[in-house]
């Protein structure tokens, strides 16, 4: 029996982004990476399969499926799933042995909790992080059943069959996706050192309150075209804009619910910001950092609740709070970047603890 360390993350909306940052829970010297690369938010059309779609992501370095390539704090190993001689299973077990969290590509329908399990064959890739040979099972991390991203387990047996349907189905193909008929063996890399300032957190605040088409190259998150792609902070202009005429229709309800968690999962992230730097700034900053994190809270739950009730007038309400958070958040913003500006050359790893590692 073997359990990597993995720790429940501040994102949550996409399991490439949250399993990645399940495992740097175990180091704090990369917490100041991670608040800097998620402050920057991505939205436009997405058009997949001919179906468009109303889109709200982070922009991150590699885009989402491609994430942990580009975090230096994870060690990455890939190979060809063809090349594994024994059963998969026994292949996950070894790896994980030598403190390696497994990420492949698995047909959903065997995987229990999961989405569509039982339901439909569906490619998707989940993350390995431990096994138990006593209940001859594997512990793994993915969206849930619900969508809600979580910790769970699937049988030797279970994982073989997926293993093998997705061979059988060509589920491996690499039209798929970036990850398919390929197994990625991550680590952590505690050797790496960063050097993110303060004022490199004010740079990337400025590019989120005033966005330009040159503030950076979009990195495409689902491997398809974004059409008119833009970033920061308009965000709000845009969801509220099409909340009303969009997210009331049945098509687009799991989509909203993705961008509203998205929005919220962005304000938890800033909350966090003003927390580490709260040493040089006012704490009447953090408060209303909360209050805004709370806001999108109310959000997300009036959404659900219109998903059960249909009222229209929740959509209106959601709506009205969208437009007034975008100043609220502004403002708050724009004092946040000055009081980091004034100490710019300060490092953020002066502001985060470095407790004992532990691994469960």
């Amino acid at each position: 029996m073997k359990n990597l360390f993995v720790k429940y993350p501040l994102i949550t909306s996409f399991s490439p982004y949250a399993n990645t940052l399940s495992i740097l829970g175990q180091n704090n010297k990369s917490l100041p990476w991670v608040l800097l690369n998620f402050i920057q938010l991505e939205y436009g059309f997405l058009n997949m399969s001919g179906t468009t779609l109303i889109d709200v992501n982070f922009y991150c370095p590699g885009g989402l499926n491609n994430f942990f390539h580009f975090c230096p704090y994870i060690n990455v190993a890939c190979m060809e799933k063809t090349a594994v001689e024994a059963s998969l299973s026994e292949f996950v077990m070894k790896a994980i042995d030598e403190n390696h969290y497994v990420y492949l590509n698995v047909d959903n329908y065997y995987i229990p909790y999961s989405q569509f399990f039982k339901k439909a064959h569906v490619p998707h890739s989940i993350m390995l992080f431990g096994y138990n040979t006593a209940t001859k099972s594997f512990s793994y991390s993915d969206n849930l059943e619900g969508g809600k991203y979580g910790y769970s387990t699937c049988s030797f047996e279970e994982l073989n069959l997926s293993h093998a349907s997705c061979a059988a189905n060509k589920m491996d193909e690499p039209d798929h996706s970036s990850t398919s008929g390929l197994i990625y063996l991550l680590s952590i890399n505690n050797d790496y050192e960063d050097t993110i300032t303060l004022g490199n957190m004010a740079d990337k605040l400025e590019q989120y309150l005033y966005p330009t088409a040159s503030c950076s190259i979009p990195r495409l998150n689902y491997e398809v075209p974004i059409e008119h792609i833009k970033f920061g902070i308009g965000v709000y202009d845009f969801l509220s804009q099409y909340t009303v005429e969009w997210a009331r229709h049945d098509n687009y309800m799991d989509v909203f619910s993705k961008n509203f968690h998205v929005l919220h999962n962005h304000k938890l992230l800033l909350t966090e910001i003003g927390k580490v730097v709260s040493p040089v700034i006012d704490m009447g900053l953090v408060a209303e950092l909360y209050e805004i994190q709370q806001e999108t809270e109310i959000i997300m739950n009036l959404y659900l609740k219109y998903r059960i009730t249909k009222n229209i007038d929740l959509l209106k309400k959601i709506e009205q709070k969208l437009s007034g958070l975008k100043q609220k958040e502004s403002d708050v913003l724009v004092d946040l970047r000055e009081a980091l500006e004034a100490k710019r050359e300060v490092s953020v790893c002066e502001f985060i603890p470095q407790p004992v590692r532990s691994f469960q």
